[in-house]
């Protein structure tokens, strides 16, 4: 936990955690598979939510793996807009 008191890390709470992130990658991939934006054929705040939690997710080495063609999709288009670049 971050903040100014340093606690032991419990490793099957992250484990359990990197579990978790993949399983929510496969979920948003299926759910990709029929839409081209999280809502559907509009771009949302939910897409910017959702770039920004895999950003984050890439950053702490939680990448989705390459098999979930529809989210890698996703976030390229995403990633690419100008406002995501601002």
């Amino acid at each position: 936990m971050p903040g100014p008191e340093s606690y032991e890390q419990i490793p099957a709470l992250a484990e359990r955690g990197r579990m978790r992130i993949q399983h929510f990658f496969t979920l948003l991939d299926a759910r990709l598979s029929d839409n081209e934006f999280v809502c559907g054929p509009q771009f949302t705040v939910a897409d910017i939510t959702g770039m920004v939690t895999l950003d984050f997710c890439t950053w702490a080495k939680l990448k989705p793996p390459d098999r979930l063609t529809h989210l890698n999709r996703w976030h390229s288009a995403v990633s690419a807009r100008p406002s995501a670049k601002a």
